[in-house]
């Protein structure tokens, strides 16, 4: 309960993915006219990513092909479907083992192809695959090992660890007859616990490629996302606004022709597929 003496204030982006629950709650505000400030300065991107700067702080406005903007900070790729996932899987993991820091991001977790699950695995195997000598383990139908990269899918307070954090899973054994310890370790030196319960693994997810929507509050230099003949129909607006948001540097779309213009519908754009 509020009291009726305080003033309550509402931060967030309309054009981002709305509450699964609540629904689009600013969005919906602002049509009721309620009184709202918008902050039209964009901290999140490279002084060099003009193209990326003017589309994501555009957004809103965009209605034709002569308002999207195209530069090396963003580009729409055109691929043969069959194509999609190797070609993803193969930039992605030279990014990976060269430390960039990028993200895979696409609409489905399982339903399409490439789906999250899928590009998971065909990364893992690029990136870091099974190697026999490396300790490892499979949880629900999930194999990990030493090394791999993480999702944590739970907040832990304590450990200032939240729910959509990525980091680098380590199973280690110190010496011979001991339990062997897990733990995640974040870049920025944040670390989950060690601990010697397997059940650490059900707050932990493969993240290679992660959904859109596990994506929201994070930013990361560079995102490649696919649209294929099973997921473009899946990229609402505010499902693109809210991935080309996450980058600073550089957005990628491998696509195929048909939902290629499904995507600049959205915008009721239509551009030529580039290659």
């Amino acid at each position: 309960m509020v009291s009726t003496s305080c003033h309550v204030v509402l931060v967030g982006d309309p054009n981002q993915l709305p509450s699964v629950g609540a629904g689009n709650i600013l969005y919906d505000l602002m049509a009721l006219v309620f009184p709202y400030y918008c902050l039209c300065g964009n901290l999140r991107k490279s002084l060099n990513a003009n193209a990326l700067q003017y589309n994501v702080t555009n957004f809103s406005r965009l209605s034709s092909a002569a308002h999207l903007a195209f530069d090396s900070s963003f580009q729409l790729f055109n691929s043969p479907d069959a194509f999609v996932q190797n070609q993803i899987a193969d930039t992605a993991a030279t990014l990976y083992r060269s430390s960039a820091s990028a993200q895979v991001i696409v609409p489905f977790r399982h339903k399409s192809s490439p789906s999250a699950w899928e590009l998971n695995q065909a990364i893992q195997q690029r990136v870091n695959p099974p190697c026999v000598g490396k300790p490892r383990l499979t949880y629900n139908e999930t194999t990990f090992q030493d090394g791999y990269r993480v999702l944590i899918t739970k907040n832990s307070p304590d450990e200032s660890i939240c729910n959509g954090d990525i980091g680098t899973l380590s199973i280690s054994c110190p010496y011979d007859g001991a339990p062997t310890q897990y733990s995640v370790r974040l870049k920025d030196g944040r670390h989950m616990s060690t601990t010697t319960s397997i059940d650490l693994f059900s707050s932990l997810s493969l993240a290679y490629a992660i959904t859109i929507y596990k994506a929201q509050g994070s930013k990361y230099d560079t995102v490649i996302i696919p649209v294929t003949s099973g997921s473009g129909f899946m990229m609402t607006r505010n499902l693109f606004y809210t991935a080309i948001s996450r980058v600073q540097n550089r957005f990628y779309s491998l696509e195929i022709w048909e939902p290629l213009q499904s995507v600049c519908a959205i915008f009721h754009l239509c551009v030529n597929p580039h290659w």
